[in-house]
């Protein structure tokens, strides 16, 4: 399974001292500040950037992508906030426009991992294998310990058909990070598509015994039961993993593995 960098993540590196919940009151703050008046722009910038990050954790997109907008017309070269303001318009469906915002995040930030990991994951679902697998090839070229790279390009590969550099790729993740639910998730996927169900179902297990609501893995390991010829266990898993995430059989057909 992708591990996205999220908005949390986002959020931690941005905000000031100042907790998320009050970043409400920053602008007006600010704005009552007059020491130094002459950075007054750069403050703005930042308090906007600061409420927008933290609408993003509260999945506020519309709020989110006001403030962002605001931050970067008082400083058009704030990347994080093209950043921000990119998650925003994922939130809303808008991959393109979000992709551009990354596009420009990174030009002015060339080290922004986390919009490359962002432009990854935008690129992914519009099923732009190349150009997701490119951003993680940055990442993991500048960052070789980072195993949540490792499992997302393993992840990418794995739905691109590039089975056997995916499990290569989740072996590295795991050797970095032997309990990561996530990265046997993307193994299991792996191994599904090979056609070498034993194996992953036992990944799929391995995952669950550390996150038991892991949906990916739960429909995943239903698939490889049921092309095993177990019925009523692939029927059990199915059913669990579509309480979780309604959507998941689309999911798992857009992955070609069904």
């Amino acid at each position: 399974m992708r591990v996205l960098a999220g908005a949390a993540i986002m959020t931690a590196a941005m905000l000031s001292a100042a907790p998320a919940a009050a970043c409400k009151d920053d602008v007006e703050r600010v704005i009552q500040d007059d020491e130094q008046p002459e950075r007054l722009d750069w403050k703005l910038a930042r308090a906007f950037n600061n409420r927008c990050a933290a609408s993003l954790n509260k999945g506020g997109y519309d709020r989110a992508l006001a403030d962002c907008n605001q931050a970067l017309r008082y400083d058009p070269k704030h990347a994080i906030a093209f950043n921000n303001r990119g998650l925003a318009y994922a939130g809303k469906g808008d991959l393109n426009r979000a992709t551009e915002d990354y596009d420009e995040a990174i030009r002015l930030d060339p080290h922004l991992t986390i919009a490359r990991y962002n432009r990854a994951d935008a690129f992914e679902k519009k099923s732009q294998y190349d150009r997701a697998l490119a951003d993680y090839d940055e990442i993991i070229r500048t960052q070789t310990a980072d195993a949540r790279a490792w499992n997302n390009r393993c992840w990418t590969r794995a739905i691109a058909g590039q089975l056997e550099s995916a499990l290569a790729d989740c072996s590295e993740s795991l050797r970095l990070k032997p309990d990561s639910a996530n990265a046997l998730d993307s193994r299991g996927l792996a191994h599904l598509k090979l056609g070498d169900l034993d194996h992953s179902v036992a990944d799929y297990d391995a995952a669950l015994q550390i996150n038991p609501q892991l949906a990916t893995s739960l429909y995943g390991r239903g698939v490889a039961k049921r092309k095993r010829g177990d019925r009523a266990g692939a029927d059990a898993d199915i059913a669990a993993a579509q309480a979780i995430e309604p959507n998941i059989v689309e999911e798992f057909a857009r992955y070609g593995a069904r």
